[in-house]
């Protein structure tokens, strides 16, 4: 039994010894729009890098509410219970979609969990420069902001952080299962919070993606308005029925589709502090009111087709008439 202690406390040392070789960390970048200084962004990430964080920059044309993942997957950036590896630090911008993320593995939960952290990074560094096109400098925003949260670490509730080092110097049988029992605690709480902070950010992206296409329907329906102020000089009586009728239907469930989002954020809001079971529930309640927003585009189209179907026929009248009075 004191051999096979000896033997952990000299692996232990060698392992403390050696940490500083193994810390270069590896980038991945990924830039579908051409958009990024790749220089600027590897400048921006070597400090990370030195720490040993694999860091994947994501820039795409066109994303989606899985897309992230399924990149990750596709990459091997990600195990089979879909969370990133513990050394990972993901920065995901969808330009088509106008969506942002930032993704991490558990250790850096102390630097981006605390406070979400990661969202405060999201909001305040990464979005305004895209919002200003200044992709570049968003994604360098973002990854100083992170090299800043590991060097000085967010305060919970803006109480004392503490660093614990779990790995003591150990001696003695006593010590080493104590060591096991902390590693095993600490384990589960970092779990927990990565689980929380992912469930968190599954709802933002949510909550996200139904608020912009809430937003484009609401321009189309306003496009829609105002061409069937016209419809009743321009159509038969039975037709701007059936159209009215169309649209009318359109705008009732487009309201229900509004109803629910504000229903999933004030329940939200009511919640001092959510549990992941809360934030799944928000997230499965703004997916259903984005599948009822998507629903509605082409109910909106037929209706527009409807019109232009009408419209050729006028003319044809006109021609069959015209033709008839050169006869």
């Amino acid at each position: 039994m004191r051999y096979v202690i000896r033997v952990a406390i000299t692996a232990v040392m060698l392992l403390l010894v050696s940490a500083p070789a193994f810390a270069q960390g590896q980038l991945f970048f990924f830039d579908e729009t051409d958009n990024l200084d790749r220089g600027s962004i590897e400048r921006a990430a070597q400090p990370l890098l030195d720490r040993g964080a694999q860091v994947a920059v994501y820039m795409v044309n066109q994303g989606g509410e899985t897309d992230l993942d399924n990149r990750l997957r596709a990459d091997g950036l990600i195990n089979a219970d879909g969370l990133v590896r513990d050394t990972m630090i993901v920065v995901y911008v969808d330009l088509g979609n106008r969506q942002s993320a930032i993704k991490f593995g558990d250790r850096w939960n102390e630097a981006l969990a605390i406070n979400d952290n990661f969202q405060y990074i999201i909001e305040t560094k990464l979005n305004p420069e895209l919002t200003a096109g200044d992709f570049t400098q968003g994604f360098v925003n973002a990854l100083d902001a992170i090299e800043e949260s590991v060097v000085n670490p967010p305060q919970p509730g803006g109480g004392t952080t503490f660093n614990i080092n779990f790995i003591p110097v150990i001696i003695g049988v006593f010590v080493l299962i104590t060591a096991f029992v902390v590693w095993g605690v600490v384990s589960r709480r970092r779990a927990a919070a990565r689980a929380m902070a992912e469930a968190r950010q599954r709802m933002e992206e949510a909550r996200q993606s139904v608020g912009n296409a809430i937003a484009s329907m609401g321009q189309l329906l306003k496009t829609a308005r105002e061409k069937a102020e016209f419809d009743s000089v321009s159509y038969a009586p039975a037709d701007v029925e059936s159209l009215a009728k169309d649209q009318r239907e359109v705008e009732r469930s487009f309201a229900q589709a509004q109803t629910l989002f504000d229903d999933v954020g004030e329940e939200l809001e009511r919640r001092a502090e959510p549990t992941i079971e809360q934030y799944d529930e928000a997230t499965a309640g703004y997916q259903k009111a984005l599948a009822q927003v998507n629903k509605l585009r082409p109910a909106l189209e037929g209706i527009n087709t409807r019109r232009v179907e009408l419209d050729n026929l006028a003319r044809q009248a006109h021609r069959e008439i015209d033709r008839l009075k050169k006869c």
